[in-house]
């Protein structure tokens, strides 16, 4: 999934997709995040996030990877 940080939470973050939808992911301490911690993710930051969706539509991240703006 790519889009856009709405919200970073205490193990979570809220995405907002491209298709305009906001998408709860859950990130385990196990998951890869490519800036220091989920601190590091901004509000309006685009990124990838690579998981698995529940059947509740909330995302389980393996991975989180920040993109450049506009990529």
């Amino acid at each position: 999934m790519v889009g856009t940080v709405a919200a970073v939470a205490d193990g979570t973050v809220t995405v907002t997709n491209v298709a305009g939808a906001a998408v709860t992911v859950v990130v385990p301490a196990t998951a890869t995040v490519t800036t220091p911690g989920l601190g590091g993710l901004a509000v309006g930051a685009p990124v990838s996030v690579l998981g698995t969706t529940g059947a509740d539509g909330v995302v389980t991240a393996e991975s989180i990877t920040s993109r450049p703006a506009g990529g």
